[in-house]
């Protein structure tokens, strides 16, 4: 008997769908498939389904929940919206958010991200109090796509005679928001068809939160593509979209070219696709005697693009630099690779999200642009005035990147307690 994920109790677990059953029905068809990101091909072309729901929750309150999202589908959903469209939408505010958090805590748990916050909620979505009143949920439109003259598509008008993008799918995951970071809340959406949920969710009884939540709403307010504040009342009229679907479609392939085949380098099509291990990155003599960093910086550009290359090159890169094995001097007693770490260190800040756990580049980097110096007794020495301010700029750097790349705060903490335990070493 293993903890049933909602009601906490130990029962024997039946098989629970991602995405409802009902969605999977409706068209049918042997392309059909599902953006899986922690499979390494990322496609399942078959149910996605989590066995950790006990029967009582799966055929009672779980399913009466994906009944309603049924009923909204057919009253809502099935019908796509166009170019200056709104929309007068009504709902259960309760049985919808309820719906949409159970949707992504299904989706957390078979990723396995988020669920420091969300687990929390199993039990509030499968009773019948109202929900938190601390979560946040927005509701934007997305219109057809008018691909006549791609690229660039368009919003389509409704009976607008040209080639037409419709948005047909059931989308789960993650977002952020530019102006706003914090490890008491996730953020998920769910977008089905036409219609994108954004579901700003809190740890439960966090007073951190309570703090935070004036900030939250004045940066939910600057980014428009968030749609509408759906309320207690049941009752929004949402805006005409401002994207269009063909557009959604390509920014989820920009964030995953490997997986959609779009051409990469070949190292970074087998770091995504085989079990790959320690990467070597040498810089050379020559690129140091010279300032040169063009090349070196192209490469780390390239690491941090977009979410599903830097999650492949993961604490997977130790940095080395080559061509001094003849010199007697440690690498921080040279000026001229101690002046050209400074540079590169101001161009990418980043170091601490790809460097292994047992690698020593952090170490060498630190010690060389924090005055290292050697003791007879081959003690190393440093400035810690420096050392304090370097590491909490690599700490920043850290957090900036992870909240660019909807990073989960798990990968983060891991992460830093690693660089710690290296650097205390």
């Amino acid at each position: 008997m293993k903890e049933c994920a909602y009601c906490k109790n130990s029962k024997k677990l039946t098989r629970e769908h991602i995405i409802p059953d009902w969605f999977l029905k409706i068209d049918p068809s042997d392309d059909d498939s599902m953006f899986f990101e922690r499979i390494p091909k990322k496609f399942l072309y078959t149910d996605a389904v989590i066995k950790d729901v006990c029967s009582e929750c799966n055929n009672s309150h779980l399913s009466n929940l994906d009944s309603y999202g049924k009923a909204l589908y057919d009253t809502f959903f099935n019908e796509h919206i166009y170019k200056n469209e709104t929309i007068d939408f009504k709902y259960d505010y309760d049985l919808l958010v309820k719906w949409l958090i159970k949707l992504s805590y299904n989706s957390a748990r078979a990723n396995k991200t988020d669920l420091e916050v969300l687990e929390d909620y199993g039990n509030l979505i499968i009773n019948d109090n109202a929900m938190s009143e601390e979560v946040i949920v927005y509701c934007a439109s997305m219109a057809a796509s008018n691909i006549d003259d791609f690229p660039p598509s368009k919003l389509a008008e409704r009976n607008e005679k040209c080639d037409i993008y419709l948005p047909n799918w059931f989308r789960i995951g993650f977002f952020r928001v530019p102006e706003f970071d914090s490890h008491d809340l996730c953020f998920r959406h769910v977008t089905i068809n036409s219609y994108s949920f954004f579901i700003f969710i809190p740890k439960l009884k966090d007073g951190n939160y309570l703090k935070q939540k004036k900030q939250l709403i004045a940066a939910i307010k600057k980014e428009k593509r968030f749609g509408e504040l759906l309320t207690k009342g049941g009752h929004t009229i949402l805006s005409p979209p401002l994207l269009d679907a063909y557009s959604s479609y390509m920014a989820h392939i920009v964030n995953n070219p490997i997986a959609y085949d779009i051409p990469y380098d070949n190292i970074t099509h087998d770091v995504i696709n085989d079990d790959f291990g320690l990467i070597m990155y040498k810089i050379p003599r020559s690129h140091i005697e010279s300032g040169d960093t063009t090349e070196t910086k192209f490469f780390l550009d390239s690491i941090i693009s977009c979410r599903e290359v830097a999650l492949a090159y993961l604490q997977k890169i130790e940095f080395t630099v080559d061509g001094y094995n003849e010199d007697s001097r440690e690498l921080f007693e040279i000026a001229e690779v101690v002046d050209y770490l400074k540079k590169l260190n101001n161009l990418f800040p980043f170091w601490m999200f790809f460097q292994p756990a047992d690698g020593k580049w952090l170490k060498v980097l630190a010690v060389s642009l924090c005055e290292g110096k050697q003791l007879p007794s081959r003690q190393i020495l440093y400035n810690e005035e420096m050392m304090e301010v370097l590491i909490a700029k690599w700490y920043e750097k850290l957090n900036e990147l992870c909240h660019k790349l909807a990073i989960t705060q798990k990968i983060n903490r891991k992460i830093s307690g690693d660089v710690i335990r290296i650097i205390m070493e």
